[in-house]
């Protein structure tokens, strides 16, 4: 969809991921989504989104080392962090992204991400 928000979720557990990207393209989003750090990566230097959802443990490159390597490529692209991690709003302030703690509200999911294009 031409002018719709794009987002990129980058959430290792496939029904989390699955749930975000039907909430996601319900409110008109265009999504894409990776199950680790590496894929999303592959994935970001094909288009970058608008927004990235991003949960902090991942399998092999943590989101925050994610998160690292984008800023450090040049990447200024909105992220937030969801994390069930005590501590994760700490690391998402000091990183400048948004944060959304796991189990999230949908709702709030949503308005978070729509903040964060703004």
């Amino acid at each position: 969809m031409p002018g719709a928000i794009s987002v990129l979720i980058v959430e290792d557990d496939e029904g989390i991921s699955a749930l975000m990207r039907g909430v996601f393209e319900d409110e008109g989003f265009r999504v894409r989504s990776a199950l680790s750090g590496e894929q999303g990566l592959e994935l970001l230097a094909d288009e970058a989104p608008d927004v990235i959802v991003l949960d902090l443990m991942l399998p092999g490159m943590s989101g925050m080392t994610f998160l690292e390597h984008i800023r450090s490529d040049g990447h200024q692209t909105p992220v937030v962090i969801t994390s069930a991690l005590r501590g994760g709003k700490q690391l998402a302030d000091g990183a400048g992204a948004a944060f959304v703690a796991k189990p999230f509200d949908l709702e709030q999911l949503i308005r978070a991400v729509r903040s964060a294009t703004t």
